[in-house]
C-alpha cells in the first residue's frame, strides 16, 4: 500500500527508483552484528517500506526535494530527526525511524551514513532511551477485565472471535498466531506441547507446554472449530488473512477491546498469561503487580523469566520486563544484603 504524503509528493520515478531497492533488499532480516539467512516478516517489510517512503516524502515537505533515494545525505537524515522530534514523536518511534533509515543507507550503499541515536538528540536523555520496562499493569485482570466474561460475550456474536480470544487467554498467543493457528496439526500425540508456527513473529517457531485445564479445554475449542473449516484453521471460513484481521478488530471493537472503552487491548491477555506463568514458576507476584522483595531471589526471578520469555517466543529474556515489570537494582542490593548477613 502506497503512504498517502509519498504518493502525492513523490514523483513517479522517484517511487520506482524505491521500488526497485525494496524488491531487491526489503525481504531480509538485517543484522550488522550476525549472518541471519531468514526472511524477515510482511509486516517488517511493509512497515520498512512505508516508513522509507515517508522520510522522503517529509524530506520533500521540508524542501530537499531530491531526485534519487541515491542522494541521501547526512544533512538529510539530521533535517528528518529535528523535525520529528518537533513533532513530538515517543522515542521508541523515533529509534524505530532511525533504525529503518540505517538499514536503507546500507541498501544504496552507504553505510555508516546514519549514525547513533546520540548523534541526533544530544543531551535528551529521554529520547535516547528507550523504556522497555512496563511501568503500568496492561493485562486485563490488572484492569478490572475478566477474560471469561468477555469470551463469553463474544461467543454469543461469533464462535471464532471468542475462541481465538480464548487461545490468546489460555496459551499467550499473538492476535495473528491465533487467528492462523491449525490446532490439530499444532499439538502432539499426548497434547503435551502445542507447536506454534502460523503467524509467529519473524518466523520464529515456539513449543508451549499444555499444563493447565484451560488450555486443554481452548486446545479443545479450537480443534473442534477449525475441523469445521476446510483449512483446518481456526479462521473463519473462506477468509483470507486480511480478511480475518479486519474482520476480528471489528468485532473487537465491537465489544470495547479497546483503551477508550474497557482500558485494554487484545495484547492485554499476552501480558496476562507472562503474570499467570511467572507467579506459578515462583509462587509470588510479578514486579508490576507489586513484587515480593525480600521472598524471591535472583535466581528464582531470573528462572522464572527464562522460562515466560521462552512461552511467549522471545530469544531474550530481558523481554520479559515489558510483561512482568522489574525490580532494577533493588532486587540485586536485596540478595547482597542476604549474602552480606549470611557471612556474618
Amino acid at each position: 500500500m502506497m503512504n498517502s504524503l509519498a504518493g502525492k509528493l513523490l514523483s513517479h520515478t522517484f517511487i520506482q527508483e524505491c521500488e526497485e531497492i525494496f524488491q531487491k533488499h526489503n525481504y531480509k532480516v538485517h543484522s550488522p552484528k550476525k549472518r541471519v539467512a531468514r526472511n524477515c516478516s510482511t509486516a517488517t517489510r511493509e512497515a520498512r517500506r512505508s516508513t522509507i517512503l515517508l522520510a522522503f516524502a517529509t524530506l520533500n515537505q521540508l524542501g530537499y526535494k531530491l531526485q534519487s533515494p541515491h542522494h541521501l545525505r547526512e544533512k538529510h537524515i539530521c533535517a528528518l530527526a529535528k523535525y520529528w522530534t518537533d513533532q513530538g514523536l515517543a522515542a521508541r518511534t523515533l529509534h524505530t525511524r532511525i533504525s529503518m533509515l540505517r538499514v536503507f543507507s546500507c541498501w544504496i550503499g552507504k553505510a555508516g551514513l546514519v549514525r547513533d541515536v546520540e548523534t541526533y538528540f544530544p543531551g535528551q536523555d529521554d529520547l535516547i532511551h528507550r523504556h522497555t520496562v512496563a511501568t503500568t499493569n496492561l493485562s486485563w485482570i490488572g484492569n478490572g477485565v475478566q477474560p471469561g466474561a468477555v469470551i463469553e460475550a463474544a461467543r454469543l456474536i461469533d464462535e471464532e472471535m471468542a475462541c481465538c480470544l480464548s487461545l490468546q487467554d489460555a496459551f499467550g498467543l499473538r492476535v495473528k498466531e491465533s487467528i492462523e493457528l491449525r490446532p490439530r496439526k499444532a499439538v502432539d500425540y499426548d497434547r503435551r506441547f502445542l507447536f506454534v508456527t502460523d503467524g509467529t513473529k519473524g518466523g520464529r517457531p515456539r513449543l508451549v507446554e499444555i499444563k493447565r485445564d484451560d488450555q486443554r479445554e481452548a486446545l479443545a475449542w479450537a480443534i473442534r472449530l477449525a475441523d469445521s473449516h476446510h483449512t483446518g484453521r481456526v479462521r473463519w471460513r473462506d477468509l483470507t488473512w486480511k480478511q480475518a484481521q479486519g474482520r476480528y478488530y471489528r468485532l473487537a471493537a465491537r465489544l470495547g477491546i479497546t483503551k477508550e472503552n474497557l482500558g485494554v487491548t487484545s495484547h492485554g491477555l499476552r501480558h496476562g498469561r507472562a503474570q499467570r506463568d511467572y507467579r506459578e514458576l515462583t509462587g509470588l507476584p510479578t514486579p508490576i503487580e507489586g513484587g515480593a522483595l525480600g521472598a524471591i531471589t535472583a535466581d528464582m526471578h531470573r528462572r522464572a523469566a527464562v522460562d515466560v520469555s521462552r512461552n511467549l517466543g522471545h530469544g531474550r529474556i530481558s523481554v520479559t520486563t515489558a510483561y512482568c515489570g522489574s525490580y532494577g537494582h533493588q532486587l540485586r542490593a536485596t540478595t547482597e544484603q542476604d549474602a552480606n548477613a549470611d557471612s556474618s
